[in-house]
């Protein structure tokens, strides 16, 4: 009879907790639409690209979400970020209210989308803030804005810069999207990006989201990301010259090591607790850690790198895991 009280009165407190961030994240992006206005502008190959923006003053924070997201993704930063600066939120192309009607996926042409926003918007003084393939595309963005960003901060991205992916996994996991994308997605969703102790009604929402996503962008943007890693990242670190701060989760090692061997500007903090979605997991860490990024006056090194190298080089999963479980999207 205790055990079961004991099991029925620690769901009801998973469920309480589950309804608390529901209701956060509801009340949150209920906030941020009343204080932000849509826009709307076309990327150079002429996709219209959806957006969203409240101003307050500089510097702009322009965020960028991940691979089969949108920007309601940032609906827990928004209000937060908004009493001081001017915020942004950008559809890619092929994600949310955006266009679809691109022939490369690239992650050149996605950094296209959200330099037509700033233009668009005459931003000048900018910080890009991207989640998972965010990251990649906030690099893209920065040569394309030079002079006009300031800093990158990244949300669970760019956590190896030195990895490559082998064509046959690559090409294993496209033909598993050809022949079934929304379960395909949404397996990879569940195995792959949250912790045991992640909540359930979280995972079921993103898992929804991402695999109700346009296969051909979906596929497309997947193929880009993988082969971006191919490109020369030195040349592009050495050329945008910016301070690069991640917000990494722990639950896979960060390579800092790596990111500091192509810039010195290359940092990371890394959150505990949470899985692949920081900034929905845990908006209140993820905010305070990005606020205070932002507060640093001089964007020193003064980051202690070592125990996160030490945790990369020692990690039990360094490259024994998966394709799939190393892939950040």
């Amino acid at each position: 009879m205790l055990a079961t009280s004991l099991l029925d009165a620690n769901v009801a407190h998973r469920l309480a907790r589950c309804l608390l961030i529901v209701s956060v994240l509801i009340g949150a992006a209920a906030q941020a639409e009343e204080r932000l206005m849509q826009g709307v502008t076309q990327a150079k190959d002429g996709v219209q690209i959806h957006y969203e923006s409240g101003s307050s003053g500089p510097p702009a924070l322009v965020f960028i979400h991940g691979w089969n997201c949108d920007r309601s993704y940032w609906s827990a930063q928004l209000p937060f970020f908004a009493a001081t600066h001017q915020v942004v939120t950008i559809d890619l192309a092929g994600h949310g209210d955006s266009g679809i009607n691109r022939e490369k996926w690239s992650m050149a042409n996605f950094g296209d989308d959200v330099a037509a926003v700033a233009d668009a918007l005459q931003l000048e003084d900018i910080i890009l803030v991207g989640h998972s393939m965010g990251g990649p595309v906030a690099l893209e963005a920065a040569r394309l804005l030079k002079g006009r960003v300031k800093m990158i901060i990244g949300a669970d991205t760019l956590s190896d810069v030195s990895l490559r992916y082998a064509d046959e996994q690559l090409a294993g996991m496209l033909a598993a999207m050809e022949a079934d994308f929304p379960g395909t997605v949404e397996g990879l969703v569940r195995s792959s990006f949250f912790l045991p102790t992640s909540e359930p009604a979280l995972i079921d929402q993103i898992a929804r989201d991402m695999s109700a996503a346009p296969p051909a962008a979906g596929i497309g943007a997947f193929k880009g990301f993988a082969r971006w890693f191919d490109e020369d990242v030195a040349e592009m670190l050495a050329d945008i010259d910016v301070p690069i701060r991640l917000i990494n989760s722990d639950y896979r090692p960060t390579n800092t090591l790596a990111g500091q061997a192509l810039t010195a500007s290359f940092e990371a903090t890394l959150m505990s607790g949470v899985g692949h979605f920081v900034m929905q997991e845990d908006p209140a860490q993820f905010n305070a850690i990005m606020a205070e990024l932002l507060n640093r006056s001089s964007l020193s090194s003064s980051l202690s790198t070592t125990h996160i190298a030490s945790d990369y080089l020692n990690h039990p999963r360094l490259r024994a895991a998966t394709f799939i479980r190393q892939f950040k999207y």
